[in-house]
């Protein structure tokens, strides 16, 4: 009974990630605006992301941001918050728009 239970990750990478995740959420949908076209922060957290975490957790962060804004929460910009309140409604948007 004395064996350590083993975790795919460390909870010090689990915490890096959650907090690369909401700082995503936070900084994403800001932009600064110079000229005609606004400089998005979000590239700059997703660069900031790859830097501190590495490939694969960075990538992972990425792909939790992105769940929560599947799910319904509302931190995907420019989309009005009424249209992302369903996952079928999310898809349409995504691929709609993206695609």
């Amino acid at each position: 009974m004395d064996e350590k239970a083993v975790t795919v990750l460390p909870v010090r990478q689990l915490c890096s990630i959650a907090l690369m995740s909401a700082l995503m959420c936070l900084l994403g949908p800001l932009s600064i605006p110079i000229g005609l076209v606004p400089i998005s922060l979000m590239t700059l957290i997703i660069y900031l992301t790859l830097y501190v975490l590495g490939m694969k957790m960075g990538t992972i962060s990425c792909i939790i941001y992105l769940l929560l804004g599947f799910v319904g929460v509302p931190v995907l910009p420019d989309i009005p918050e009424e249209r992302q309140s369903c996952l079928a409604q999310q898809a349409d948007i995504w691929s709609g728009t993206y695609f």
